[in-house]
């Protein structure tokens, strides 16, 4: 059993994509981490990445599919465990059948597993755009505190620099210490593990009270359904939500 172990994230990936092609052989397992089970005829390879052979798989990439790079861009920010088994894969798919129609192939396995990764990507990017909640720093910048399933905030900075592009604001995922900072011209994300000391605003804090005031005041207690309510806003996105309260 041939496993490639890869270091360096997205890049060490691709890398051992590479390796798979042009190196020892086609590995069972392509993997960031150490969880797997090992058997005496286990065979490990440790794969550092390589920009070179970055760049060759990108360009193998791009000639069989126009937006194949950009769409396991976004499927490797998922955090399930076997994302990197279902991203190879599909390219191995795409590789071996080529070209645009592999898109329509959406009964092969290959694809629906990889379609059903990029759902929950998309998802949870549209559910983040709708239910982000800015909060106003006595810096005078905005920021957003979250807390995603998947490694998304990348992918949230453009919907917001659209809204607000003479706003500085700061997008930040609390589990991954990932943070998107927008300083009205540029976009960098940083990752830092330093404390981040928050301090709102007097006028932030008496909005806070206001809106969640009435967001009381205008619920018809009568008229509450909380399955539909769990269903349309999903209890994992309510921890940084003004409006959301304990009623329900």
């Amino acid at each position: 059993m041939l496993i490639y172990k890869y270091f360096g994230g997205f890049n060490g990936f691709l890398t051992a994509v590479y390796f798979a092609y042009h190196g020892k052989g086609m590995p069972e397992l392509i993997t960031e981490t150490y969880d797997f089970q090992i058997s005496f005829d286990t065979e490990i390879i440790e794969i550092e990445p390589d920009e070179k052979m970055v760049e060759l798989v990108v360009k193998g990439i791009d000639k069989k599919l126009s937006d194949g790079f950009e769409q396991i861009v976004r499927a490797y920010r998922s955090e399930l465990p076997d994302r990197d088994t279902i991203i190879f894969d599909w390219l191995k798919f795409l590789f071996k059948n080529g070209g645009e129609r592999t898109v329509s192939m959406v009964n092969q396995p290959e694809i629906i597993r990889f379609n059903d990764l990029q759902r929950k990507i998309g998802f949870e990017i549209h559910k983040m755009i709708a239910f982000l909640r800015f909060r106003e720093l006595t810096n005078g910048i905005m920021y957003a505190p979250f807390r995603p399933e998947h490694d998304i905030t990348a992918f949230l900075v453009d919907h917001f620099i659209e809204r607000n592009m003479d706003q500085s604001f700061i997008i930040h995922d609390i589990g991954r210490n990932i943070f998107a900072l927008y300083n009205t011209k540029e976009v960098q994300i940083v990752q830092n593990d330093d404390r981040m000391n928050v301090e709102l605003t007097e006028n932030e804090e008496i909005y806070r009270t206001l809106w969640q005031e009435y967001y009381k005041n205008v619920t018809i207690q009568s008229r509450t359904n909380k399955k539909a309510h769990r269903q349309f806003m999903p209890i994992r996105f309510w921890e940084f939500m003004n409006e959301v309260n304990n009623s329900f």
